[in-house]
């Protein structure tokens, strides 16, 4: 059986570390590159953050609504889909620096519970 949390720690060790997957000859850029995007994680993950809702029980939550209840078929979407929603995470959070971390968090929460309901999934259930 596989769970929600277990497609989201998997997006994050991809996010974090694809340099070491294809940077062989370029040690110096590969861990610039590691350092960039564990900043800019960190960043996101800090914007979107509240009390309601955190950035890592939204990702759970968008793991869990977006599972087709076999493993080896949700494994090829979703990757893409979770690459989506931190792309639009970025994108507010790059917003959320002029209109407030408020914005941001209230995005989050939106986002993460319209697809939660419309998904079916409980977002209640941790």
């Amino acid at each position: 059986m596989i769970f929600p949390w277990m497609y989201a720690t998997l997006f994050i060790y991809l996010l974090l570390f694809y340099p070491f997957l294809f940077l062989h000859d370029h040690l110096l850029l590969r861990y610039l590159l590691v350092a960039v995007n564990t900043g800019i994680f960190a960043c996101v993950s800090y914007f979107i953050h509240s009390n309601q809702l955190s950035a890592w029980l939204g990702l759970r939550i968008i793991c869990g609504s977006f599972m087709s209840g076999c493993g080896n078929i949700t494994i090829f979407y979703i990757f893409f889909v979770l690459l989506y929603y931190y792309i639009q995470a970025v994108i507010q959070t790059i917003q959320g620096l002029s209109k407030g971390r408020e914005f941001t968090q209230n995005w989050w929460i939106r986002t993460v519970t319209q697809r939660a309901e419309s998904g079916g999934f409980n977002i209640w259930r941790r």
